[in-house]
């Protein structure tokens, strides 16, 4: 078959999640067989260089397409458009007709939407279409309105109300969707009951040289510094629990700009390997109170066997065999926790392995293709 992936932002390289996903879906299609065409709308905010991007061997055929997501012209248009203005702020009509002659010129066979703000395109063409979900949008606005002055509630309340009405009435266009947990999967089957709707994660394709050794000094934060969730989380993290736990050392590692004056606390903006951080640390944490979908960076530390505390919020979605995820809510658990397992060595051993082998039994690439292989076969027939 021939499959158009269609991007609101250019997933390569894969820096954070959104576009992991994204080069993991690519990537299982290749192997399975596929053709992949990629078409990226190139956001000002995330804006890349793609002089060189179709000659990459990732893909079949790339195409992108810039577009100003927040400039006047394109708020203007949101605005007067009946979808939400998160979802009609990456609309243009010139890249639709890009898109279309795109998919009209190579006789594409179906297009596989990669986030909701791209199942505004190609709506009046007749090639099969799936919603790769990445999580429920109108969740994420949901869960950030706790805590939140007057203002901000009541924007997110309306953010919330219209993603929730355009994820519930928006997509019986769709032949098909897959979600990354089986919750995002329930969801949309008990809005969507005539379509094919499956759960599929990724797996992580990056072989792991190095090994946990739990001789390694200090927790450890990955994350995108950028995104509200992530930054609410190490708020409250840094206030309620890390008070009382400041004598372990604590590495912050993610893009964007996060302050931190507590002594014994390191941040790092850049970084090259993932696994490098995983290596040299003895405990993750993944302290996180609003946001959906799942966590990538769980998924990278289950694969590497290291140890990691979450709220029951970071680890939604995430399947593991029964005492290998440590999962705890209130700051007062959190501290009695880390306190209680960093010194045992043995435990944090056997937790390192149970990981391993969760990741192995729900996350692993025959598991994954083979998900892959089933849904992609009914669909396409």
């Amino acid at each position: 078959m021939k499959i158009l992936v269609l991007c609101k932002k250019v997933p390569f390289p894969p820096t954070d999640g959104e576009s992991i996903v994204i080069m993991n879906d690519i990537r299982v299609l290749k192997e399975l067989g596929h053709e992949v065409f990629l078409f990226c709308l190139n956001t000002k905010k995330h804006w890349v260089d793609t002089l060189h991007y179709e000659k990459e061997k990732y893909w079949n055929g790339f195409q992108s397409e810039e577009i100003n997501t927040n400039s006047i012209s394109s708020l203007v248009s949101a605005l007067f458009s009946s979808y939400p203005l998160q979802i009609a702020r990456f609309y243009s009509k010139e890249i639709d007709n890009s898109i279309h002659e795109l998919v009209d010129g190579h006789k594409l066979d179906c297009v596989i939407y990669q986030g909701l703000a791209t199942t505004q395109y190609l709506r009046n063409n007749q090639i099969r279409k799936i919603y790769r979900a990445h999580n429920l949008e109108y969740r994420i606005w949901e869960n950030l309105q706790p805590g939140a002055n007057i203002l901000k509630k009541l924007f997110y309340t309306s953010m919330s109300a219209s993603l929730f009405k355009y994820e519930g009435e928006s997509l019986s266009f769709l032949s098909a969707i897959v979600t990354l947990s089986t919750e995002e999967c329930t969801a949309y089957r008990k809005r969507y009951s005539a379509q094919t709707i499956a759960s599929i994660p990724i797996s992580i394709d990056r072989l792991i040289r190095q090994t946990y050794s739990s001789n390694k000094k200090g927790l450890l934060f990955i994350g995108s510094l950028d995104w509200q969730p992530n930054r609410e989380g190490l708020d409250w993290f840094l206030s309620e629990v890390y008070p009382s736990i400041s004598h372990i050392p604590l590495t912050i590692a993610g893009k964007g700009n996060y302050k931190c004056d507590l002594t014994n606390v390191n941040i790092i903006s850049n970084y090259e390997s993932t696994d490098d951080l995983l290596a040299s640390h003895r405990l993750m944490i993944v302290p996180l109170l609003s946001g959906a979908g799942i966590r990538i960076k769980i998924l990278e530390g289950m694969k590497f066997g290291m140890p990691m505390i979450s709220t029951s919020m970071g680890a939604e979605g995430i399947e593991s065999e029964q005492e290998s995820l440590l999962i705890e809510n209130s700051a007062q658990n959190w501290v009695k926790q880390i306190q209680e397992i960093y010194n045992q060595s043995n435990r944090l051993e056997g937790l390192s392995e149970r990981l391993k082998s969760s990741y192995d039994i729900y996350y692993s690439d025959e598991v994954i293709s083979s998900k892959w292989k089933t849904f992609l076969a009914h669909v396409l027939a």
